[in-house]
């Protein structure tokens, strides 16, 4: 009965306090907790405050693994990609086409300099259609070799030394940096 004489005393309080809209839903959602608070026995309150907690925990946790999984599948994706461009040098120069990179020199160039490989232009309409044919046949085993129909090419690219390895030293720097961000996480 206690509990029920403070909690009325507190209402009294709070319906004593001038309040504009703002302060008078906050008075009001400040009532409902009170309310709430009253309604559940100390074991009863202690026990959802250990649920809540369980929850908040879980949550944590959950995050903490989204980013381990999400960093780990990045992980595998870049190695993924970096042992196939490892493999294409042994086949040949880079070829690269569409209307962006045969339209200017620059993002050959530059294309060449990032990954420190001859870029070559490919001249032939629908690259990307040929290129998924060409791996789909490939992969069946009907092609045994990139090679089997060569495409046509235009300019080539070659790569400057000393842009690349700033280049690589800038991806080292901004690879540290990521790694840094995410264990912060």
């Amino acid at each position: 009965m206690v509990e029920n004489a403070e909690l009325r005393d507190q209402l009294v309080v709070l319906k004593s306090i001038p309040a504009d809209d703002s302060s008078e839903q906050e008075v009001e959602s400040l009532w409902r907790q009170l309310m709430i608070h009253g309604s559940f026995s100390s074991s009863e309150l202690a026990e959802a405050k250990a649920k809540r907690s369980a929850a908040e925990a879980a949550r944590k946790q959950t995050e903490i693994g989204s980013v381990r999984n999400t960093r780990a599948a990045t992980k595998r994706m870049r190695n993924k990609a970096e042992s196939a461009v490892e493999e294409a040098k042994g086949l040949r120069d880079d070829a690269a086409s569409g209307g962006a990179i045969t339209g200017s020199g620059h993002l050959s160039q530059l294309m060449s300099n990032v990954l420190g490989t001859t870029v070559q232009e490919w001249v032939g309409p629908e690259a990307t259609s040929r290129g998924t044919v060409i791996l789909a046949l490939r992969g069946l085993g009907i092609w045994k070799s990139l090679n089997d129909v060569p495409p046509r090419f235009g300019r080539k690219y070659e790569s400057d030394p000393i842009l690349h390895k700033l280049y690589l030293r800038d991806r080292i720097r901004h690879n540290s940096l990521y790694e840094s961000l995410v264990a912060g996480a």
